[in-house]
């Protein structure tokens, strides 16, 4: 089971290999190369010759052992993940196996007992059976398949709750973080899409940043709908929410409301810009459902050069 920086979020000893403890009743899964049949032996990189990486430094990885882990769900993660020696990714395959060798306790999940009997390492595996080929996950699912094991630092500290809504951690807190930000945004949203102050990383990286804000944000431009009024012989034009009644004359507020008023706050304080990106969202959100915003013309909103970055 290649091990993936992603997963290093529990703790680091600093250690390159695991110790030997004893019996962890299987069965036992392997989440990796696909195409591997039944009998077939799977060997570390040093054995392999293979050249390998790792990403995070403060984790371990011990190239002379293979891991392997008692929770399917787990490896099938793996699996999806899957790199080619190329750097290439491919769906790998899910694989039941007996370790040969001393099992071993993966250093990185040693520290709580609550781990220890999940992710083990040994000199080699032996496959048992082909559980699934061409394991394939969205990135949501992903999340959800390794929750239980996603934790700040200790097994009581989960960061999703079961809804799939992020906990703040207590670095997250200390810098603003609150439930009513993280609760709005996109449940098993990947931690990588958002940083230590809760800002949407994941826009700064999208080829459409305000598109991305749209989708992470999921309750921007959902409960209001502005539509236009006219009355009288002169009609002078209106703007009035059909769902709370709300008239506005100007523009700028009307899309303000209609994108979502709560939600448009938060995101201000939490990027720490001096008012909300109204005219780039409201744009965005028009582009995605022309018809929720067919009273807004382009023109009528200027949108200015608005910073993602830190």
């Amino acid at each position: 089971m290649g091990k993936r920086a992603q997963r290093k979020r529990k703790n680091g000893t600093g250690r390159r290999s695991g110790r030997p403890d004893g019996h962890f009743p299987g069965p036992y899964f392997h989440g990796g190369a696909p195409g591997l049949a039944p009998g077939s032996r799977l060997l570390p990189s040093t054995q392999l010759g293979a050249a390998f990486s790792y990403f995070d430094p403060t984790a371990t990885y011990d190239p002379a052992q293979v891991y392997v882990t008692t929770d399917q769900n787990v490896a099938r993660a793996y699996a999806a993940r899957y790199l080619h020696p190329s750097g290439e990714p491919r769906p790998g395959d899910l694989y039941e196996v007996r370790p040969t060798g001393a099992l071993r306790v993966d250093e990185d999940y040693s520290r709580h007992g609550e781990f220890r009997g999940v992710f083990l390492a040994c000199p080699a595996a032996e496959i048992l059976r082909v559980v699934d080929r061409a394991v394939q996950h969205t990135a949501k699912e992903l999340v959800e398949l390794e929750r239980p094991y996603l934790v700040w630092g200790a097994p009581d500290k989960p960061v999703y709750d079961e809804q799939g809504w992020i906990i703040p951690s207590e670095q997250m807190r200390d810098n603003g973080v609150t439930r009513e930000w993280t609760t709005s945004l996109l449940p098993w949203l990947r931690l990588s899409d958002v940083d230590a102050k809760g800002r949407l990383t994941i826009a700064r990286r999208a080829e459409d940043p305000w598109r991305a804000f749209l989708e992470a944000v999921p309750a921007l431009d959902r409960h209001h709908l502005i539509e236009e009024v006219r009355s009288g012989p002169t009609p002078a034009r209106r703007l009035r929410c059909s769902t709370c009644g709300a008239e506005f004359v100007d523009v700028l507020p009307a899309a303000h409301h209609q994108l979502g008023d709560r939600e448009m706050k938060l995101i201000a304080q939490i990027h720490e810009w001096p008012s909300a990106p109204t005219p780039p969202l409201a744009m965005a959100a028009a582009h995605r459902d022309p018809s929720r915003w067919a009273w807004l013309d382009d023109h009528e909103l200027t949108i200015p050069a608005a910073a993602l970055s830190d």
